[in-house]
């Protein structure tokens, strides 16, 4: 997903979901191996930039990364935001991870589904 990702950047720098794709991966993998929280932000910012602050599953991404630097605040702004723009299924979801960020807890997931916007099946992980 990662190469995918990046690959299709290359080919078009304007797919936000290519950036949102990137900011899910540095941010919430449980596997410490694929977290990098700079560009998880950086991705986010871009995928948020993109989508003009409209699309609730960039803004979440953001969320997740700001976490993932230890940035809470901006974290939960940004979970906020998500959670105004969410459908109805999604607003649970994003109110367990808004909790994470009030913990000073970055939000990790364990997932077998393609994308988040279509499935919600994450599991939330409390860091350690």
């Amino acid at each position: 997903a990662e190469s995918d990702s990046q690959t299709a950047i290359k080919l078009d720098k304007k797919l936000s979901d290519a950036y949102y794709n990137l900011a899910r991966i540095y941010s919430m993998a449980t596997d410490p191996a694929f977290r990098k929280g700079k560009e998880a932000v950086q991705n986010a910012r871009m995928a948020c930039k993109l989508t003009k602050n409209k699309s609730w599953y960039c803004l979440a991404a953001a969320g997740a990364a700001f976490a993932e630097v230890g940035d809470f605040r901006k974290a939960q702004q940004a979970q906020q935001m998500a959670i105004k723009l969410a459908p109805k299924h999604q607003r649970q979801e994003l109110l367990e991870r808004l909790s994470l960020f009030r913990k000073k807890r970055p939000f990790r997931r364990r997932t077998p589904e393609s994308t988040a916007r279509k499935t919600s099946t994450a599991v939330l992980t409390a860091s350690q």
